[in-house]
């Protein structure tokens, strides 16, 4: 008789899969995770430092403080640095994953989500007639923050629907983590400004402001990235 133990259900699979490798929600290694943050933190720092010398330059709002052309501008800036990096990371645990449709999506989420933000404080403005601009700083830059969220994790989702899943949890870090990070880095922002700080002559203080923002970002969007896995043909297609 055959005395050779059965095939474990790991050898089944991987014969049923055509020896192909499986993946799991452990997918994204550590070293995915560390490059993750990495990236987000020196994306959004680069994309800091590029739109504030942008705006200084012109003469109008930075952008910690809520300058509209700033936003407008940050809609290609930060897609374009960030969506880059992220993209490249990205690679390592979705292969079919392409560069463009994720700069291109994270684009136009973001003008999107500029929109929907503009015209969300617009209405929280008007509705707190009696609040100061200082007042209302924190709170339209968190729905700000939220808006994006929304709107550029819609268009990633979009980008990632047919290859992943785990799109949900993904799409609801986008929307906590945006809103966090550009809380942070305007708090960070303040901060500076409080020790007599000035931004605009400050290339070092706005790297700081956007790493913590891409940092809190990357850290939240990280706790959904083992999430996103690629999509398996069933073992019974196969078989068939």
């Amino acid at each position: 008789m055959n005395s050779q133990p059965p095939d474990c259900p790991e050898a089944a699979t991987a014969k049923a899969d055509g020896n192909r490798p499986r993946y799991s929600s452990s997918q994204s290694s550590p070293a995915i995770l560390r490059l993750w943050l990495g990236g987000n933190a020196l994306g959004f720092a680069i994309a800091t430092v590029i739109l504030v010398r942008m705006t200084v330059s012109t003469g109008t709002t930075p952008l910690l403080m809520g300058g509209l052309s700033a936003l407008y501008a940050s809609g290609i800036v930060v897609s374009s640095c960030v969506g880059v990096l992220q993209a490249l990371i990205l690679r390592r645990q979705i292969p079919r994953l392409r560069v463009w449709q994720w700069i291109l999506g994270s684009i136009l989420g973001g003008y999107l989500g500029i929109f929907l933000g503009a015209m969300v404080n617009i209405v929280v403005v008007t509705l707190s007639t009696n609040a100061t601009s200082d007042a209302l700083l924190l709170p339209t830059t968190g729905i700000l923050g939220a808006m994006l969220g929304v709107s550029v994790g819609l268009g990633q989702v979009l980008v990632l629907a047919r290859q992943v899943r785990g799109l949900r949890r993904w799409w609801l870090a986008n929307v906590v983590g945006r809103s966090l990070g550009w809380l942070s880095a305007v708090l960070v922002g303040l901060l500076f400004i409080h020790f007599d700080i000035n931004l605009g002559d400050s290339s070092i203080a706005l790297l700081i402001c956007g790493g913590i923002g891409g940092l809190i970002y990357g850290g939240v969007t990280a706790l959904a990235l083992p999430n996103l896995t690629p999509h398996q043909r069933s073992n019974v297609d196969r078989a068939a």
